[in-house]
């Protein structure tokens, strides 16, 4: 397991605050770690950024996008690479929310 850059912290930290532990491991989605819901009828997949209460998308790569402030771009940018190298579930939601 890759462990969290330093830079993607920041993110990590609010993530951390404002998103519960999700109760479902996410799926593979190709390469990617990614929850699905349904989201005004649709199917959406999600990354963790994307459950931010405030994200404007489900895979967000802004701060706009997230909710964040854009000053937070290099963070935000950090842990979506991060994140989407990631392969094992469960060690990717523990690393981010702790161990359960």
């Amino acid at each position: 397991m890759t462990p969290i850059p330093e830079a993607a912290m920041p993110v990590v930290r609010i993530i951390r605050e404002q998103v519960p532990r999700p109760k479902r491991l996410p799926f593979q989605d190709g390469d990617k770690l990614r929850w699905k819901r349904k989201r005004e009828g649709l199917i959406v997949y999600f990354c963790p950024m994307g459950l931010l209460p405030g994200a404007k998308f489900a895979i967000p790569i802004s701060g706009y996008g997230a909710g964040l402030p854009d000053e937070m771009y290099d963070a935000i940018s950090c842990f979506g690479s991060w994140w989407d190298g990631l392969s094992d579930a469960q060690e990717a939601v523990d690393a981010v929310w702790g161990k359960a």
